[in-house]
């Protein structure tokens, strides 16, 4: 583990304009989206953090996989002791942490935001983790198979944030976040 977040670090230098870039992007989407939910008492901002480290961890690995595919070092990864599946386990930690203390430290930006985190909050937490590990996992697979799918992914991530109810409550209609908030939160 550590030394994939020393490969982490080292990449993120080594890469150091579009790693900026990249960073700066996150910033001004994460400022713009929190200072426009400021206001609004329905949107449950500890569900949004979920959300955004999640897809984000996705979206990273697979970045990063079809950089791999492409320069071919992919190859070593499948001759390695563990694998490909587990060193992208390991990275998924690296990712859930580099995109939450993004979203923290815009939160600590904007000041009057607070995160409110409930009992409930921590069970939609775990099974949020579990599904979207599961996600992370197909992801992984499909970029392994198809080589070329980030188009696809960013498709489908925008499409969870409209829709997935966890981030922006949908006054009609059923959608998979709605019943999580209401048995666990309610």
């Amino acid at each position: 583990m550590y030394n994939e977040f020393l490969r982490f670090i080292y990449n993120k230098k080594r890469y150091g304009f579009d790693s900026f870039s990249d960073g700066l992007y996150l910033v001004i989407f994460l400022c713009g989206t929190l200072l426009i939910l400021k206001g609004n008492p329905e949107v449950n901002l500890f569900l949004y953090l979920l959300f955004f480290a999640f897809t984000n961890m996705i979206v990273l690995a697979n970045e990063e996989l079809e950089y791999e595919i492409r320069t071919d070092q992919i190859k070593y990864l499948e001759l390695s002791s563990q694998g490909v599946f587990q060193v992208y386990a390991k990275r998924a930690v690296i990712y859930f942490t580099y995109s939450a203390l993004l979203f923290l430290l815009c939160a600590a930006f904007i000041s009057p935001v607070s995160i409110p985190v409930q009992l409930g909050s921590l069970w939609v937490a775990l099974f949020c983790g579990i599904l979207f590990f599961a996600l992370y996992q197909l992801v992984i697979l499909l970029t392994i198979r198809y080589q070329r799918i980030s188009v696809v992914v960013d498709f489908f991530y925008t499409i969870l944030l409209f829709y997935s109810g966890m981030v922006f409550p949908l006054k009609h209609g059923f959608s998979f976040g709605q019943f999580l908030v209401q048995t666990f939160l309610s």
